[in-house]
């Protein structure tokens, strides 16, 4: 009798948990959260369905809370993040603000030029009353 091997199933990464709500107070916006971890492999998946929520809701600001995120990204990864978040959202949002742990955002604030740049509006920030104040604030050319 021949031997049988048996290969494991494969295992697919468990998807990021992620939640989105319209807020209306104090100004509309699309809220979506993010909880786990965030590195290259679950980044991508992650901004793929939160292009699927602004797209569905037609919001044309959004609030993407990442606090809740262990955030293990290097700086390559994420320029591949701004390139995706750009092309992704550059035209259907107005305004981008992220919401960070104080030790995720770096000090030159990485996203905010990179992203303001290609045409999407981004604030980088921990402080999620911030944000939603700068959401509301009018849009002065170029910003």
């Amino acid at each position: 009798m021949a031997a049988v091997t048996c290969k494991p199933p494969e295992v697919q990464a468990p998807l990021v948990p992620v939640t989105a709500m319209l807020v209306e107070a104090p100004v509309p916006h699309l809220l979506v959260r993010m909880s786990g971890l965030l590195d290259e492999s679950s980044a991508a998946d992650f901004f793929q369905r939160a292009g699927r929520e602004i797209t569905a809701s037609n919001a044309k600001r959004v609030v993407v809370d990442l606090r809740e995120c262990k955030v293990t990204l290097s700086i390559s990864d994420m320029h591949g993040l701004v390139k995706m978040a750009a092309s992704g959202f550059s035209g259907a949002v107005e305004r981008l603000a992220l919401v960070l742990q104080e030790r995720d955002i770096l000090p030159e604030k990485f996203f905010e030029p990179a992203l303001t740049s290609r045409g999407l509006p981004t604030l980088a920030t921990a402080d999620y009353d911030e944000a939603v104040d700068w959401l509301s604030a009018k849009l002065r050319p170029g910003l």
